[in-house]
């Protein structure tokens, strides 16, 4: 139940997307609100007068301030925050990394966050809740990318020069991204998998979509253990969820994107069979799907699919339903969660969820095997 009463005026305001001046635009306001971004049942009222809303505007406030990733003001943010922010530049690319000031002092090794964006002000903004969690001292972050998924193998320098910089645990290193960004953290995950713990994926399909994942990228995923999370909003323009319903015309859809996006019902079971045939997991029937419908778990019934465990959280002033699967050696290794009312955005649960789930991870390199830290 929303409480419209909730407010935080002190904030920068949801604008129209623009934050206070005409000339700024925000991209987490304008992903929360443009119409080409959010589904035709999108509540930006009720979205407003959350915590999860308003830690969007927090994080906003930082794409006001700075435009500059070397802005001396924009260092000390983060240091007040206890991280150190330092600009990087590898082969005339910029990347950014977050390290816990107190990682510098120990002996102790983070494992580390290797986010998927292009080094700017909107990704710190993007990110901002990953910041904080490498802030408490859990982990250590870095942002990069490319818009092309070879010139991205550039991470593989990146990683190196972080490591003979920080304290990297390389045994627990991670990737996420966000929207194609995540399709991105997959495909290094595919070529790499041998380096990486686990990925987590934001504001992308639950199922895999050929236009990103051929046939034989999804063989090669069934070839090899790698832990997945998918987090995404129930209120994404392309309406991802539930999964074992057809799509809703939209007119905000334009035409490469009804191409990427699987629409009818036929495309949408058949990108979730996909899924779950690369994660190595049981693949369920498209009546076993349809039959969810009728399911008494509400979580099953938001997302469309059947799963091994189901459960619905509260975080923040919204839902998130979670989906659970065991992989072939009886792992839970595949997780799915959808978020009430969320566009195509990030958000803290969002940031949260994905940590959650990949921080249970660890690469033996010797041996090309996924350990469990947390059983």
């Amino acid at each position: 139940m929303e409480n419209k009463y909730y407010s935080y005026p002190e904030i920068v305001n949801w604008g129209n997307p623009t934050v206070d001046a005409l000339d700024f635009q925000s991209g987490v306001v304008s992903l929360a609100k443009q119409k080409k971004w959010v589904a035709p049942y999108y509540n930006l009222e009720q979205m407003m007068h959350t915590i999860t809303g308003e830690r969007m505007m927090i994080a906003a406030e930082l794409e006001k301030k700075y435009t500059d990733i070397r802005d001396q003001g924009l260092k000390e943010f983060w240091e007040a925050k206890g991280l150190s922010y330092m600009v990087h530049n590898t082969n005339g690319e910029d990347w950014l990394s977050f390290v816990p000031k107190s990682a510098m002092e120990g002996n102790e090794k983070l494992p580390v966050m290797c986010a998927f964006r292009a080094a700017c002000v909107f990704a710190q903004s993007f990110y901002y809740d990953l910041a904080m969690i490498a802030a408490q001292g859990e982990m250590i972050l870095l942002i990069f990318s490319t818009e092309d998924k070879d010139e991205n193998e550039l991470w593989l320098d990146i990683l190196k020069e972080a490591q003979s910089i920080y304290p990297i645990d390389n045994t627990r290193v991670y990737l996420t991204g966000h929207s194609h960004y995540g399709e991105f953290a997959l495909e290094f995950m595919r070529r790499h998998h041998e380096i990486i713990a686990a990925v987590a994926q934001q504001g992308d399909r639950a199922g895999l979509a050929p236009y990103f994942t051929d046939d034989a990228g999804m063989e090669k995923m069934h070839t090899f253990d790698c832990p997945v999370n998918i987090v995404t909003g129930m209120a994404e323009v392309s309406q991802h969820f539930p999964l074992n319903t057809q799509a809703p015309a939209y007119d905000a859809w334009d035409e490469a994107r009804k191409k990427r996006m699987p629409g009818t019902l036929e495309e949408r079971i058949t990108s979730w069979q996909r899924r779950l045939y690369g994660s190595r997991c049981e693949v369920c029937t498209a009546e076993e799907m349809i039959a969810v419908r009728n399911s008494k778990n509400k979580a099953e019934r938001s997302l469309g699919f059947p799963c091994d465990k189901a459960k619905t959280l509260w975080m923040d002033g919204v839902e998130l339903y979670v989906g659970d699967f065991k992989n072939v050696d009886g792992r839970y290794h595949l997780q799915v969660v959808a978020i009430e009312n969320l566009s195509h955005t990030t958000c803290k649960p969002m940031h949260l969820m994905s940590w959650t789930f990949v921080r249970r991870f660890a690469r033996d390199l010797e041996n090309d095997l996924v350990v469990e830290l947390y059983e």
